[in-house]
């Protein structure tokens, strides 16, 4: 039973790596303009939903002992943990930073616009 436990914690592990390597595909692709922004977060929300999922899976996996042996070292499970919550915040962190960078580009178009057509009805 332990190294069932252990084969799923590897499992979810990689699942949640592997979500987090195409949500940062993701976000690649809405940066440089592959694909809109919209659609872009519609893509990661259950992408990242999927491997917040699998890190609390692994987490419960690897807590605890079995027949007086750990599923993981103390360590390691505590240092996988730490880093798959980092690169999760990571993630989330620089979606946050396009979309101020959208909202500005945006906000920053539309009063360039809005000075053109003053300018074409001759009021500057």
């Amino acid at each position: 039973m332990l190294a069932l436990r252990r084969i799923l914690a590897v499992i979810c592990y990689l699942a949640m790596l592997a979500a987090d390597a195409a949500d940062v595909y993701i976000i690649y692709l809405s940066y440089s303009g592959g694909m809109t922004y919209e659609f872009g977060i519609l893509l990661f929300i259950p992408i990242f939903i999927f491997s917040y999922w699998m890190a609390t899976f692994f987490s419960q996996l690897i807590s605890g002992k079995q027949n007086g042996k750990r599923i993981f070292p103390r360590l390691l499970g505590r240092l996988m943990n730490f880093l798959g919550s980092l690169i999760s915040l990571a993630l989330i962190a620089f979606w946050g930073y396009i979309y101020y960078m959208m909202t500005k580009n945006a906000a920053g178009n539309e009063t360039d616009i809005a000075q053109t057509l003053r300018l074409l009805a001759g009021r500057e």
